[in-house]
């Protein structure tokens, strides 16, 4: 009776979860599906980090290039953006280990040039320098 009490605990906590990961495709959805068309024109392989109840904090993108690597991506809605407590936590751990974060805003080439600069991260974060 314990463990299935407690099993149906665990599925109520993991579907509480599920709920909170927004399915909506708004603006930033829209920006996000225009950059992947963006970068698989140039040649790059890309794959959406969709969140679950395992995964969350990780950027929205990873593309990688054979000539270029590989890069992981946030997408921004510039007109409003901000960044959950997961990334706020895990970005800084993830450019502390090599992998630095890109943010990208549209799918133009202004954009695209950010990817071959230092991680743009911390403009978007309110200024503070991560390095790499």
């Amino acid at each position: 009776v314990d463990a299935q009490r407690r099993i149906k605990v665990q599925n109520q906590v993991r579907r509480s979860r599920i709920k909170r990961i927004k399915s909506i495709k708004g603006p930033e959805y829209k920006i996000q599906q225009s950059i992947i068309k963006y970068l698989e024109d140039r040649g790059w392989i890309v794959r959406i980090m969709a969140a679950s109840m395992y995964i969350y904090g990780f950027p929205d993108l990873w593309a990688g290039h054979p000539k270029y690597g590989e890069k992981w991506i946030e997408v921004k809605n510039p007109a409003s953006y901000k960044f959950t407590a997961a990334q706020l936590e895990f970005f800084p751990k993830m450019i502390a280990c090599g992998c630095p974060i890109f943010i990208l805003t549209a799918a133009n080439e202004e954009n695209y040039q950010r990817l071959f600069k230092k991680s743009n991260l911390w403009i978007y974060l309110g200024g503070y320098n991560y390095g790499k």
